[in-house]
């Protein structure tokens, strides 16, 4: 039997990352044609934690990787944000981490990664 692959909890690490923006308050802006708020008159906000105080980021996502796309790839992850507000490297983990918890689906994506290297090639890859 094969061992299985770790389990991310997508929906924990989803919530942390869209928690992050959803956490900054949005500017205020005066109506048009009043005058901006003097500076004694405006609410005070807490201080900014320094650097070395802030959260470390979630260890699941302590490697980084570079990925190249086609434009229309970029485009529909983009189209995808504006439409429910995920940001793609969101999206993307969701991804892998369905090619890591579904059997099926990994080998599905597999092959098309198999026939995609085989037809597009890369120097130094050899088909197996």
């Amino acid at each position: 039997m094969a061992a299985r692959k770790p389990v991310i909890d997508l929906g924990a690490a989803i919530g942390a990352e869209l928690g992050a923006e959803h956490d900054k308050p949005a500017p205020v802006q005066p109506p048009a044609g009043q005058p901006e708020v003097g500076r004694e008159q405006r609410p005070r906000r807490a201080a900014r934690p320094r650097q070395e105080e802030e959260a470390p980021r979630t260890p699941a996502w302590d490697a980084r990787m570079s990925l190249t796309l086609s434009k229309e790839m970029k485009r529909a992850l983009d189209v995808a944000r504006v439409d429910d507000g995920v940001e793609g490297t969101v999206r993307i983990r969701a991804m892998i981490t369905l090619w890591q918890e579904d059997e099926r689906l990994r080998r599905r994506i597999d092959k098309l990664a198999k026939t995609l290297r085989d037809r597009d090639g890369r120097p130094g890859m050899k088909p197996r």
